[in-house]
C-alpha cells in the first residue's frame, strides 16, 4: 500500500519516516516542500496523478503559535487553506486521509479533560486555522481521520524537551510556567500510532470490508501534567542519568502564566481526554508521560555521550 507523507521534515513527519522503514508492506513517498508545495493545487494533482497513494498522511503545520498572531495569512494558508485545496483530490480519488490537529483546537469553552465530542472552541489564531480544516474535512470527506495531538516532544526537531535538555547541559535559568494543564505526545510513538492505523487500514481493504471511516482521536501521552512539572521531570532523569543527587543546584523556577509575556493568550486547561478502547481496536499504546520522559532523556544523553 502507497502512502504520501505532507510535512515529512517536521518533527513528527521525520519519526513518521524513521519508523516506515521497520514497516514491510508500506511504500512511503515524502516529498520535500520545494518539491510539493501543498498550497499550489497543480502539486498536489500531480503527485496523486503520479503516485496514485492510498493514504495521505498530513503533519505539516504552522505551529508557532505566537507568531500566527502576526503571521495570519501564512498560518491560514499553510493550516486550513492548503487542507481544503487537498479535499477535492482526495474525496475523487477516494484516499483515506490522515490529520494531525491539536489541543488547541479548544480552550475558550467547556471543560477538560476535552472528549472527542466537545465543541471546539479555540482561543488562538493557530487553533483556529486547525479548527477550520477540521470542519473542512468532517464535511466534504467521507473517509479520514483526525488526530488530535498535544504539546510534541521528542528526539528529533525543535522542541521543549530537547530546549530543557540543552538548558540543563549549559546551567542555565529557566523559568517555566506552572499553571497550564497540558497533555504531551512523544512524537515517536505518535509516529508508531500513525503507521499502525494504516496497517489496519490496509488490512481492513485486504478484506474488502466496509473502509469508510470517519473518525476523530486523541493520541496523547497517558496522565496530565504542567509545563513546569514537565521539566522538573526531565531534569530529575538527567540527574538521575548523571548520578547527580543536589536537587538544591536545580536552576528551574516556577512562573505563573501572567508573568510571561507572549502574543497569544493560551488555554490555561488543553488537556484531552483519551478512549482506551479507541487505542485497543487501532493497536495504538501510548506510555504515561513519565515514562516516555526517562526513556527518551536515556536516549537522548546516550546519542549525546554524556
Amino acid at each position: 500500500m502507497r502512502f504520501l507523507l505532507i510535512g515529512g521534515s517536521g518533527q513528527l513527519g521525520t519519526e513518521v519516516k524513521m519508523n516506515s522503514k521497520k514497516r514491510r508492506n508500506l511504500e512511503l513517498l515524502a516529498p520535500s516542500s520545494k518539491e510539493l508545495n501543498i498550497t499550489n493545487k497543480k502539486d498536489f494533482k500531480k503527485f496523486i496523478k503520479n503516485f496514485k497513494p492510498h493514504i495521505v498522511i498530513n503533519t505539516a503545520a504552522y505551529t508557532n503559535v505566537d507568531r500566527a498572531e502576526e503571521e495570519k495569512e501564512l498560518s491560514k494558508k499553510i493550516n486550513f487553506e492548503a487542507v481544503k485545496n487537498l479535499i477535492p483530490y482526495l474525496s475523487k480519488e477516494k484516499i483515506f486521509f490522515i490529520q494531525v490537529s491539536t489541543d488547541y483546537v479548544f480552550g475558550s469553552k467547556g471543560k477538560a479533560p476535552y472528549k472527542i465530542s466537545d465543541q471546539i472552541s479555540p482561543m488562538t489564531f493557530y487553533g483556529l486555522s486547525k479548527a477550520k480544516a477540521e470542519e473542512s474535512i468532517i464535511a466534504n470527506l467521507k473517509n479520514f481521520m483526525i488526530i488530535r495531538a498535544a504539546s510534541l516532544i521528542g528526539l528529533e526537531g525543535n522542541n521543549f524537551f530537547k530546549t530543557i535538555m540543552n538548558n540543563l547541559r549549559e546551567q542555565k535559568e529557566l523559568k517555566i510556567i506552572s499553571d497550564q494543564k497540558i497533555s504531551i505526545t512523544w512524537s515517536r510513538e505518535l509516529a508508531e500510532a500513525i503507521l499502525n492505523i494504516c496497517e489496519g487500514y490496509q488490512n481492513n481493504n485486504d478484506q474488502k470490508k466496509n473502509i469508510t471511516n470517519k473518525a476523530i482521536i486523541h493520541i496523547v501521552n497517558k496522565g496530565h501534567t504542567n509545563w513546569y512539572e514537565l521539566s522538573k521531570e526531565i531534569e530529575l532523569n538527567y540527574n538521575k542519568y548523571l548520578n547527580n543527587n543536589d536537587s538544591s543546584l536545580s536552576n528551574i523556577r516556577p512562573i505563573l502564566s501572567s508573568e510571561w509575556t507572549a502574543k497569544s493568550v493560551r488555554p490555561l486547561d488543553s488537556r484531552l481526554d483519551i478512549d482506551e478502547n479507541t487505542f485497543i481496536d487501532n493497536e495504538i499504546d501510548m506510555s504515561h508521560w513519565k515514562d516516555a520522559v526517562r526513556l527518551m532523556t536515556k536516549e537522548y544523553l546516550r546519542e549525546m555521550e554524556v
